[in-house]
């Protein structure tokens, strides 16, 4: 797993305000994504915090006792960071105010 490849055009906001603003945003919006791994308040994290549960995900494994048929801890593991990856770039994009990340958010919010 390539975990630098992954995370090559992340950046990062860390500003207090800004990431409790989204996450009331976003909390208000009864967001929650899907990750596939037990990360309490992902909407607030940040990139100490992240990258240190990632780590931890990396050097433990999945912490799934039983895998989904057809995987492998392994292949289950990228998934898990893929899909945390994925989402904490989208909660970066939206913290910075990037009018693609909100509308994203707004397209998933208007399918359920």
């Amino acid at each position: 797993m390539d975990l630098q490849e992954k995370l090559a055009d992340l950046i990062i906001l860390d500003d207090p305000a800004v990431i409790s603003k989204t996450a009331e945003v976003l909390e208000g919006l009864k967001y929650s994504p899907v990750l596939l791994s037990d990360f309490p308040d992902f909407l607030r994290v940040d990139s100490k915090r992240f990258f240190s549960e990632v780590e931890r995900m990396i050097q433990g494994g999945s912490s799934l006792t039983e895998l989904p048929e057809g995987e492998t801890a392994e292949s289950f593991l990228e998934k898990q960071v893929s899909l945390l990856v994925y989402h904490y770039k989208l909660l970066n994009r939206l913290r910075r105010d990037d009018t693609a990340a909100w509308d994203e958010i707004n397209e998933l919010m208007e399918d359920d």
